[in-house]
């Protein structure tokens, strides 16, 4: 009773997690971003932009008379050093830098309070670094108070998108921290919650609704380029985990580059040689390589057919990841901006998709772990597949109160003899290990899977009408092509395979499992045939 009030619990948390997420999510799609833009958000244009030596400009704005209260000019510059000036007069000037964190006043919102029947004034832009000359600014003018929940409002969407995926990375770590860590599992989720924590920490810090709240804005611009620094070795371990990629030595390459381009790039900021911004290049480029990996880890496992159903269902979400990035990239380069809403989208789809998959992953290794410690207490395992072994499955047939609605499955390995004969015990060892996998895979969300003999294991299937077995046998059929294509073992992997439902004369479980071995060896037959 308790136990199942701790699942309920489980499910209770998780559900209501979900729907916070949810409604977070409709909070962030319905907001009328044209509304704010026309009641709160009034732009000004330039009358003329002076470009200066040094990649500064001078601005020239002349305040519309028909603006209501506009007692407020808010513009946000991006390492700028400011001065404004109305009538010839200093109205307003940025110039605080971090000292040894940064010879930068970082990104700014600056909201200048205008003198009575201000018609015009001039904004004086100078570049902290020679990468952010030439900024193009927007101009708002009118109310400061206005304009100020006017902007929140505007990055909100955004603000709750990097929130939500900061606090789906979150989740991660801790399900991996307080279920896995003692369990003998991967690490992949931990890799995706790493890489969702620097994720959302990092594009939540990038909005204007982060730039408006936090003071230390040179903090926050230093935090910036460290969280993007990191973002890479995550990514690479995830990426690596769960496509179960064997790449050698090259992701350890690839790690140990990032890193050293992170010391580099550390070393120059507080030298003072080379600031963390304009050393982003190199984070740009350590970005473009980690984008090759990927590509490179999805063509290996098409080129080598080794696309089994966890990429199929996948191999999207990776695709859309990739684009997000590149677009990122190119919108960067070319306009000077961030990651807007729909790329923050798109590394929600992608986390969620392959977070639940990894989760799925880690769940079922989980069981099986919990399931084969239990069972090696009453030597009801298999200790070399992990499966329910003949003693399970001859106490199950004793104790079997209703046999009606179950269907027995049983499977039988072809050549496995030959194997053992020609490359040895271990090889036939590795042969049954790998083909148990694919059938507890397959058939353990269905029924109860049993090793019954050296080669011979059987599934039982209780509620058997709903279940469709020719689906299920196909995609057993469909994993054993990637299994050889692997090369795991050094034969071809064959599961012959029959099935048989209880009937009304059957007077227990074996008379099931004598039909269900009829069209197993029928099967067998059939594929010595097809050689």
């Amino acid at each position: 009773m308790m136990k199942k009030w701790k699942e309920q619990r489980v499910n209770i948390i998780l559900g209501s997690f979900l729907g916070i997420l949810i409604l977070l999510m409709l909070l962030a799609t319905i907001c009328d971003h044209s509304k704010v833009s026309y009641d709160h958000l009034q732009k000004v244009e330039p009358d003329s932009v002076e470009k200066l030596a040094d990649g500064g400009s001078v601005v020239e704005l002349t305040i519309d008379k028909s603006v209501k209260k506009c007692t407020t000019v808010a513009f946000c510059t991006p390492h700028q050093y400011v001065d404004v000036y109305v009538d010839g007069r200093d109205v307003y000037s940025l110039k605080e830098t971090a000292g040894r964190w940064g010879h930068t006043t970082g990104h700014v919102w600056n909201f200048v309070l205008l003198p009575v029947n201000t018609t015009h004034l001039t904004v004086k832009l100078s570049p902290c670094y020679p990468e952010t000359a030439n900024a193009l600014l927007t101009y708002y003018v009118g109310n400061g108070r206005e304009i100020f929940m006017g902007l929140m409002r505007q990055s909100l969407p955004t603000f709750i998108i990097s929130f939500i995926i900061l606090i789906v990375g979150i989740y991660m770590l801790g399900y991996w921290l307080l279920v896995c860590k003692s369990e003998d599992v991967d690490a992949t989720l931990l890799y995706l919650g790493l890489f969702s924590v620097i994720l959302g920490l990092w594009t939540a810090n990038e909005t204007d609704f982060a730039k408006l709240l936090l003071v230390n804005q040179h903090a926050t611009t230093f935090a910036a380029y460290i969280l993007l620094m990191a973002m890479p070795i995550p990514f690479v371990l995830f990426v690596r985990s769960f496509l179960d990629f064997d790449d050698k030595n090259i992701w350890r390459v690839f790690c140990g580059f990032s890193m050293v381009m992170c010391v580099i790039s550390c070393v120059l900021h507080f030298t003072g040689i080379w600031e963390l911004r304009q050393s982003l290049i190199l984070t740009h480029i350590v970005i473009v390589g980690l984008l090759i990996y990927l590509m490179r880890a999805i063509v290996f496992k098409f080129v080598k057919r080794q696309v089994g159903r966890r990429l199929r269902t996948c191999i999207a979400a990776l695709i859309l990841v990739i684009l997000a990035s590149i677009a990122d990239l190119i919108n960067y380069y070319k306009v000077g901006g961030n990651t807007g809403i729909w790329g923050r989208i798109s590394f929600l789809i992608f986390i969620v998709i392959l977070g639940v998959e990894s989760a799925s992953k880690t769940a079922s290794m989980l069981r099986r772990d919990r399931r084969v410690k239990e069972l090696e207490q009453f030597a009801l395992n298999d200790t070399m597949t992990g499966l329910y072994n003949r003693n399970a499955y001859n106490y199950y047939v004793k104790s079997a109160p209703d046999i009606a609605d179950t269907m027995i499955v049983t499977f039988d390995l072809n050549n496995l003899k030959k194997c053992n004969d020609e490359h040895g015990h271990s090889a036939g060892d590795d042969y049954i290990i790998q083909t148990a996998q694919i059938i507890e895979s397959i058939f353990e969300k269905q029924g109860k899977c049993y090793r019954i003999g050296g080669d011979e294991f059987c599934c039982v299937i209780s509620n058997a009408s709903k279940c469709q077995i020719d689906r299920l046998i196909q995609q057993m059929h469909g994993e054993l092509v990637v299994l050889n294509n692997k090369k795991i073992i050094p034969i071809r992997a064959e599961i012959a395979c029959g099935y048989a439902m209880a009937e009304e004369t059957d007077d227990g479980i074996e008379k099931i499992r004598e039909r269900a071995d009829d069209m197993m060896y029928r099967d067998k037959s059939r594929l010595k045939q097809n050689k």
